[in-house]
């Protein structure tokens, strides 16, 4: 079997057109998500979100400061 670059050269197009698409899908989801993040955090409600989160968390087994990731957790 031989390989032209007509051929390579689609291939490596189509694979560019879904890693775009596989791109910008992600991007529609984390701005608005850090946005929202960012938004809670100068509002002062990560704390609390982390608060309410806890016994969630120690249900689930995870330590309760998993509940809210982004902050510095201090010991």
């Amino acid at each position: 079997m031989r390989i032209t670059i007509h051929y390579l050269l689609a291939v490596v197009g189509r694979v560019l057109q879904d890693a775009l698409r596989v791109y910008v899908t992600l991007l529609k989801i984390l701005i608005p998500a850090l946005l929202i993040v960012k938004g809670l955090e100068l509002l002062g409600m990560i704390e609390w979100l982390g608060a309410a989160l806890a016994p969630l968390m120690s249900t689930l087994g995870l330590p309760e400061q998993m509940g809210v990731v982004w902050p510095p957790v201090s010991g």
